[in-house]
């Protein structure tokens, strides 16, 4: 006799929580047990991953300053150190997305370190997200690449009087962005070693200046304790029941890819600080709007191209300074732009290549970077943070915007 999976039960009982999926999980396995199994049979006959495997991790980090501004140098010759902790949760295959992504993991920490004097630095304490994807999995040592987005407070940044050699860090709140090349090693069934080479990078897209920012090249070594608090609960009722705390992988097939072309509209707002002679200066608004096409052509791909209307109120400081003439067309430039987009559920990286088709003078350079994090609602709103950079270089403005997409033709094949 074939029985539903468990899980396409627990899709159809949406919004019950888990201790209800458990104990209805349970109860199926009761009537199944007149087969001569045990209860504990019958659930993993169900779900050989019921529950959910998470895991809690620590770190250790030491870094060396990749320092690009003019009065910090003597200042940043120390080795950075910090210490993170951090929780997460792996996947299985349940969704073609973690297939497709070779089973990622993902999760959320805090950290806290030393990168430099404390009376110029202060002492940062972040928290951030973190997205690791394996590339390379053998039986017990796996080889990844991690992404970890986030935001470090706690700082002393640039003051005139107080603090006026630090031009790397220009407000007491900046983003943070890591990333990583590591691998873990398995060394019983509930803990593993982590280790990784690592590159990460400080700012405030140009909210507030000095902006040169932290750029710290590591490495790191860490322990990762595995458990699934499901199971242990199973195993209350079933003393015999050996639980497992990394899930058994869904090899099959992926269904079909999701495709589309879809056309969107995108508007964001950036606060900007242009930067004087005395590191600090006027703040001005900086605003994108632009008009995409897209095509999804994967289960976690889509590119694109678009058109771009811009406008940067410090070109204002900016011919002012140059002793040039300013009108406020000055600060509107048209640029066309093409991009790229790896879907993670419904959030999704995006990467687009830049260049001006119309510019009245010669302050933005020739072509810009845009990279942003996106969140996508069902209803076809978006929500997106970026930053757009010169040349692919010094930060330009960071964006904070909203999008919709006004048109989907949507298929699968």
């Amino acid at each position: 006799m074939t029985y539903p999976s468990f899980y396409y039960v627990q899709r159809k009982l949406l919004g019950m929580k888990k201790l209800t999926l458990l104990l209805f999980a349970f109860h199926a396995a009761l009537i199944l047990n007149g087969q001569g199994r045990s209860v504990t049979e019958n659930l993993l006959i169900l779900d050989e991953n019921i529950g959910t495997q998470m895991f809690v991790q620590v770190k250790a980090h030491v870094g060396k300053h990749l320092y690009t501004g003019n009065t910090f140098h003597e200042h940043l010759k120390e080795v950075s150190y910090a210490s993170s902790i951090r929780f997460g949760w792996r996947t299985s295959g349940k969704k073609d997305w973690e297939k497709a992504l070779n089973y990622p993991l993902y999760g959320v920490g805090v950290f806290g370190g030393r990168i430099g004097k404390e009376q110029y630095f202060g002492n940062p304490i972040g928290t951030y997200g973190f997205f690791s994807i394996p590339i390379l999995r053998r039986k017990r040592h796996n080889f990844n690449v991690e992404l970890a987005p986030g935001v470090v407070f706690n700082l002393t940044p640039y003051h005139a009087e107080n603090n006026p050699l630090n031009d790397a860090v220009g407000s007491p709140l900046l983003l943070f962005f890591n990333f990583q090349l590591g691998g873990d090693l398995i060394l019983t069934q509930t803990l593993d070693f982590t280790y990784g080479i690592d590159y990460t990078h400080f700012s405030n897209g140009r909210v507030k200046t000095p902006n040169y920012g932290i750029n710290i090249a590591g490495l790191n070594v860490g322990l990762r304790y595995n458990f699934n608090p499901i199971r242990k609960g199973i195993q209350l009722l079933d003393p015999d029941f050996k639980p497992t705390v990394r899930p058994t992988l869904d090899k099959s097939p992926k269904g079909p890819a999701p495709k589309s072309h879809d056309i969107n509209l995108y508007v964001a707002v950036g606060p900007v600080m242009y930067e004087t002679s005395e590191l600090t200066g006027p703040e001005y608004t900086a605003w994108t709007t632009y008009l995409e096409y897209s095509r999804r052509y994967a289960h976690i791909a889509s590119y694109g191209a678009g058109i771009d209307f811009l406008y940067d109120g410090s070109v204002e400081q900016d011919a002012l300074t140059k002793g040039n003439p300013y009108s406020k067309d000055d600060s509107f430039y048209i640029a066309l732009h093409a991009g790229h987009a790896v879907y993670i559920s419904k959030f999704s990286v995006e990467i687009q290549l830049g260049g001006y088709i119309y510019k009245p003078n010669y302050y933005k350079g020739d072509w810009y970077l845009r990279t942003a994090l996106k969140y996508q609602f069902d209803n076809g709103l978006y929500v997106q943070i970026g930053l757009k950079t010169k040349d692919a270089g010094a930060a330009d403005w960071a964006e904070f915007g909203v999008g919709y997409r006004l048109f989907s033709s949507y298929y699968r094949k």
